[in-house]
């Protein structure tokens, strides 16, 4: 709100950025990336930018670091 609303190419470039960085790191960490989202977002929405990362919403996963 503080900021105002952002248009949707600015949003479709930070999420390209987020998107390209979580696949660099999980291809040097050799790790699964696993996106959590607030329980007030849509996953549906996530879905269209981050294809290939499962996300999740309302679950707390023990992860084996």
């Amino acid at each position: 709100m503080l900021r105002g609303e952002m248009d949707q190419a600015s949003l479709k470039l930070h999420h390209d950025s987020v998107h390209r960085f979580l696949l660099v790191a999980q291809k040097k960490l050799d790790k699964e990336v696993l996106i959590c989202i607030h329980p007030l977002y849509s996953i549906e929405y996530f879905r269209n930018f981050y294809k290939d990362f499962k996300i999740v919403k309302y679950k707390y996963e023990v992860l084996n670091c």
